[in-house]
C-alpha cells in the first residue's frame, strides 16, 4: 500500500499533498472553482505559514495549480490537465517535476 500522507517524512511534501487533497475534495478544479491563495497555509502551524505558502508557490511553478487573477487577492485552483500528476502526488508522494522534487527535503516515501 502507498504510504499515507501523515507518514510522509518531508513536511513540505506532506503539506503539498494535504493542500491538493483538500482542494480536490472541495472541487476546486478548473478556473471556475477557486480559492484564495492564503487558504493554502490552512493546517500549518503558525510558525510554518510562510513555508506553507512557499509550498503553494512551488505547486504553481510546477503547473499543478493555476492562478486566477482576482481583485485584491490571488486565487488558485487545481489545473484540470494536471490531475494525473496531482493524483500521483496525493496518493504516492511522487512527482515528475524536477524543480518540485528538488524542493522536497526528504526522498519520496
Amino acid at each position: 500500500a502507498p504510504p499515507t500522507i501523515d507518514g510522509d517524512p518531508c513536511w513540505r511534501r506532506r503539506h503539498a499533498r494535504r493542500v491538493l487533497q483538500r482542494l480536490l475534495r472541495l472541487g476546486k478544479v478548473g478556473g471556475g472553482f477557486h480559492t484564495a491563495f492564503d487558504h493554502l497555509y490552512r493546517g500549518a502551524p503558525a510558525d510554518q505559514r510562510h513555508e506553507a505558502l512557499e509550498v503553494g508557490e512551488a505547486l504553481l511553478r510546477a503547473g499543478l495549480l493555476g492562478e486566477k487573477p482576482s481583485v485584491g487577492q490571488r486565487h488558485v485552483y487545481l489545473r484540470r490537465e494536471a490531475l494525473p500528476a496531482i493524483h500521483a502526488l496525493i496518493e504516492r508522494g511522487v512527482t515528475d517535476d524536477p524543480a518540485l522534487a528538488a524542493f522536497w527535503t526528504a526522498p519520496a516515501p
